[in-house]
């Protein structure tokens, strides 16, 4: 029997920001390749496309409403192409095509960003400068304020080896806010992921997801195959995909199936939620802001939940409209709240 010793899965403090779009003129013809890409000179809103299917959409359809993915996917194309415009920006349709093919030929959970083929990239516009996103700034930093609703201006991020928070996670081109082994600190870091049997640390060096860093049999750290239905778990996270680490045996096990019994600690498979009434895994269905919501019922947008009483969906806010960032409610995908109101940050002209 090995001896598997976890190492350090180090939170990644930020949420993978999805790569932003350029501003380079592209050609009008873009056909479809057989991946579900595009062959030949692409169209930013081709390659917008393909970026939202393989970013977005093709690790989160079983979980969220079909009409929610729709609205989303022209909102986010919207947004993806007007940053093609942006002023500074130096990314182009060509790369983000590059980037979203790259992001395909990977595992559902990789972060685009450490990925060669999605690296940020600095644009053009100096420190001060008013900026919509980050892309547009020479430091690679846009500085959204509270009163900006959407606007920021372009600052200098921590640089490598210096301290971040979830509160501001920001970091200089290349690195990202990562806690630090062992510690509360968190710091800007370069992260990179190592393939199967490749040396890891669960820092720096991470493995890809369904990989596992782990020293196995007092060697040092490799990225080995995720745990198998039946080996010793610590978390979730240790255990292959669509199982999960039973907290009675402390051994993986297979997620419920459709009819399966399920409770609190015996979570269904994907696309599937423990109804409340038959204790059963079942399909999930969609309710609307102000529905009662949890078990097999979830939001179809927002989180279900928040707060006491009985758990409701959140009332949608739209574009423009007031929002309070701590509170049970939720800008309409892929909006955020910012400086109290719901904004797409590319809508706002920024001087």
């Amino acid at each position: 029997m090995r001896r598997l010793k976890q190492t350090y899965l180090a939170p990644l403090l930020a949420a993978a920001l999805l790569v932003a779009c350029s501003s380079e003129e592209v050609s009008s013809e873009s056909p479809t390749a057989p991946d579900g890409g595009v062959s030949g000179p692409v169209t930013a809103e081709a390659a917008c496309e393909h970026q939202f299917r393989v970013h977005v959409e093709r690790c989160i359809k079983s979980t969220v409403a079909p009409a929610t993915i729709a609205s989303a996917r022209t909102r986010y194309v919207a947004d993806c192409v007007t940053t093609l415009g942006l002023s500074g920006s130096t990314r182009t349709a060509d790369e983000v095509e590059v980037c979203a093919s790259a992001v395909e030929a990977e595992e559902c959970g990789v972060i685009a960003e450490v990925l060669p083929a999605c690296a940020p990239k600095a644009g053009t516009l100096a420190t001060g400068s008013a900026c919509n996103v980050d892309g547009q700034c020479q430091s690679g930093y846009c500085e959204l304020r509270a009163e900006g609703k959407g606007c920021g201006v372009c600052a200098a991020p921590p640089t490598e080896g210096e301290s971040c928070s979830a509160e501001r996670p920001a970091c200089a081109i290349g690195t990202r806010c990562v806690g630090e082994p062992g510690s509360t600190r968190s710091s800007c870091t370069r992260l990179t992921y190592a393939d199967e049997k490749a040396a890891c640390t669960g820092f720096d060096i991470q493995c890809r997801p369904g990989f596992l860093c782990a020293a196995v049999d007092g060697a040092a750290p490799v990225c080995i195959q995720a745990l198998a239905v039946g080996e010793r778990c610590g978390h979730d996270t240790f255990c292959a995909k669509e199982a999960f680490c039973d907290r009675h045996s402390a051994k993986c096990k297979s997620r419920g199936k459709a009819g399966d019994a399920c409770d609190a600690s015996t979570p269904c498979g994907e696309g599937l939620g423990c109804d409340r009434t038959t204790n059963k895994c079942t399909a999930l269905t969609f309710a609307e802001p102000g529905e009662d919501c949890g078990g097999s019922v979830a939001c179809r947008e927002g989180v279900c939940g928040q707060g006491t009483g009985t758990p409701r969906c959140p009332p949608i806010v739209e574009d423009g409209k007031d929002c309070v960032a701590a509170a049970h409610m939720t800008c309409r995908a892929p909006a955020a709240c910012i400086g109290g109101a719901c904004v797409m940050p590319t809508t706002a002209t920024c001087k």
